[in-house]
């Protein structure tokens, strides 16, 4: 539900902005979460203590960043000048913020064994199923290994076995885009076990390796020195499993980021086009900038499609379902991807606030850890995984972006206001064909019944200067007052009277 509650808060910021005669970008701006601090929470009652700590908040440069590298102010007064010229087709433009909280379960363990041949094989409680969870993990092995033994050993030496329980009993789900990261803090737990294990052995490989002509030995050399040992009777203990359980203070982290979208909406018919996207998404160090650079583009495109495209319908007498194939029901395709898309994985944090939550939840785990209530098993002091962030869910809240520039677009036609829109969700062509012109409007009706704008949304002026926010120049302006308190009125009245504040 985190995606549908982004929905509904970031469209009633669109509406307070349209109805007071804002710029969105300004409204959000003003109602963002300070960069510094000290001890700062969401301000939300009843979850875990202390309630969405705000640690490492680095979002307000990242939104400033995006706004420079985009060149936002100049799309927009581009797209400004296109829809004065333009009558049957109109653009849009947003940005939008993105937060979203992970929580870390804990309880996932692996199993590394090193065999013979030099091949490794592992398994974990973490379940591969098309996110690259293998990848990451055999990358984080392969990091601990070749550092601490000297060695280069490739991935395509480990085999992977199948998740179950007969290897692995003891495991958490995978979901809530955490499973990677936890299942490679248990790998490396395992890893960094193994290690010491097997550098008893370095000697013996190197001598093994200068008999075969070699200046240094290899993984293989060392495999092989293991398993030769002092007795051909004896074999050594190449296998060590690890298990993760996050400290207190690492249990709850924020993810950040913020996307731009521009699309372009044919008047007659209600299509949207989305022609341009920049995301930029706070992941810190990457397990693998490839992979969590396809989960970013996935996540935004699924939701994309839940945006524009993919509506269910049902028979309304017998509650049959009717879009059963792609010929009622319309995933996106190739041709819904934005012509131009950019995806900008970025590191903030240099730029980070630390309010002194971190300082804080740390003394309570090592208080916790010393009166033994709570054993940590994962090694204390390595920070190479914690500092990377989830990349599976939290970038499906970019899509909204999408939705604010078709709201702009339509916006830009005249024939609504922003006090009365209500953006359908999916926006199919024929919803928003039916807020254009209202329903049952045949094309010979449209066609006759266009005209110029009767007025405009806040545009750029010339003596416009980003960071200022400028009202609209529309005769409507002198209504939005009244518009305001007719609208936001009543609302807050109500809320007021059931939430028991009045």
């Amino acid at each position: 539900g985190h995606f549908e509650a982004v929905l509904v808060i970031e469209t009633i910021i669109d509406k307070i902005a349209g109805v007071c005669g804002l710029l969105p970008e300004k409204v959000r701006e003003v109602n963002f979460l300070p960069h510094k601090k000290f001890l700062a929470t969401q301000g939300l009652k009843g979850g875990i203590i202390p309630p969405a700590l705000v640690e490492g908040n680095g979002f307000i440069p990242l939104w400033n960043r995006l706004v420079r590298e985009s060149k936002y102010w100049e799309r927009k007064a581009k797209i400004d000048e296109f829809n004065r010229t333009n009558k049957y087709r109109k653009r849009g433009i947003a940005i939008t913020p993105a937060r979203y909280g992970m929580i870390r379960s804990g309880g996932h363990g692996a199993r590394v064994d090193v065999l013979a041949d030099g091949s490794l094989q592992i398994a974990t409680s973490g379940t591969e199923m098309g996110q690259g969870l293998h990848t990451k993990l055999g990358q984080t092995a392969l990091g601990v290994l070749n550092k601490k033994l000297g060695v280069n050993i490739t991935l395509d030496r480990i085999k992977f076995l199948n998740q179950n329980t007969h290897m692995y009993c003891h495991g958490a789900v995978t979901g809530g885009s955490t499973g990677s990261e936890m299942t490679c803090f248990a790998v490396e737990e395992a890893c960094f076990k193994l290690a010491p294990k097997m550098a008893k052995f370095k000697k013996l490989a190197q001598k093994m390796a200068q008999e075969k002509g070699k200046e240094k030995y290899d993984w293989g050399d060392l495999c092989a020195a293991g398993y030769k040992g002092l007795t051909p009777f004896w074999k050594p203990d190449f296998s060590e499993t690890g298990f993760y359980r996050p400290e207190i203070k690492d249990i709850l982290y924020e993810t950040y980021g913020a996307s731009v979208a521009e699309v372009e909406l044919d008047v007659l018919t209600g299509e949207t086009k989305p022609l341009y996207a920049n995301l930029m998404f706070d992941c810190a160090p990457c397990l693998n900038p490839a992979i969590d650079m396809g989960q970013i583009e996935g996540a935004y495109v699924m939701g994309l499609g839940q945006i524009l495209l993919e509506q269910r319908r049902h028979c309304k007498d017998t509650g049959k379902l009717l879009s059963v194939n792609t010929w009622s029901y319309k995933p996106p395709t190739m041709y819904d991807i934005p012509e131009e898309f950019h995806v900008n994985i970025v590191d903030m944090r240099k730029e980070s606030s630390h309010n002194g939550w971190d300082y804080v939840m740390g003394a309570i785990s090592n208080t916790v850890h010393s009166l033994g209530l709570f054993h940590n098993a994962f090694r204390k002091g390595s920070r190479s995984i914690k500092s990377s962030r989830a990349t599976g869910e939290p970038p499906v809240l970019f899509s909204y972006a999408v939705l604010s520039a078709l709201r702009n677009a339509i916006l830009s036609t005249g024939r609504t206001h922003s006090g009365t829109l209500k953006m359908p969700i999916p926006a199919t062509p024929e919803l928003v064909s039916d807020i254009i012109w209202g329903e049952g409007q045949t094309l010979k009706g449209v066609v006759a019944d266009l005209k110029e704008p009767a007025g405009e949304a806040p545009a750029v002026t010339a003596d416009y200067q980003p960071g200022k926010v400028t009202t609209s120049s529309s005769r409507m302006g002198s209504l939005m007052p009244i518009l305001f308190l007719a609208v936001c009125g009543p609302a807050t009245y109500f809320y007021a009277k059931r939430t028991k504040i009045l």
